[in-house]
């Protein structure tokens, strides 16, 4: 994929991204980064408000006046993973496709690792992705965890899910 997030790649006739898995892992790259290195900049221009996180048990909801709760709530987890050692935060893309020119959604799963030994069972996640003004940011996300609280602290894996559908 040529180009880079914030410079939208050359796009087909009908407006439909070309590789929306390499855009979508891109985007999920950065996001382990900030998450892993507690980078709010990255966080607030790649998770967009409004933004819904949904779990298997509860819905949270940041409208545009709760950017900097949302921010927080992320930075919370980045202090739990520097807490437990956390080496490497990575998040492998399964599958993704267009639902437009602007709009991705995709599955994912994600890993937490200490030097090379794996703190807990890998999840699944299912995510939305949006294209504005060239950058490409997640609306939605749905995470096949069973935590019914923010801010998270330690994702806890729904055991036997597959990657979650849409409620």
């Amino acid at each position: 994929m040529s180009g880079s997030l914030s410079r939208p790649a050359p796009a087909p006739a009908d407006g439909v991204p070309a590789n929306p898995l390499a855009i979508y892992q891109k985007v999920i790259d950065l996001l382990s980064y900030a998450t892993l290195h507690g980078d709010a900049e990255i966080i607030r221009n790649h998770i967009r408000v409004p933004f819904t996180m949904t779990t298997e048990t509860a819905e949270f909801v940041y409208d545009d006046e709760d950017e900097d709760e949302m921010v927080a709530s992320c930075l919370v987890y980045t202090a739990t993973l520097r807490g437990m050692g956390v080496t490497d935060y990575i998040r492998i893309a399964r599958e993704a496709r267009s639902l437009g020119a602007d709009r991705i959604e995709g599955v994912h799963y994600t890993h937490t690792i200490r030097r090379a030994e794996r703190l807990m069972a890998p999840y699944p996640s299912r995510m939305i992705i949006e294209r504005k003004d060239g950058v490409w940011a997640v609306t939605h996300a749905l995470h096949a965890i069973t935590n019914d609280r923010e801010p998270i602290y330690m994702p806890v894996p729904a055991p036997g899910t597959d990657a979650p559908r849409p409620r």
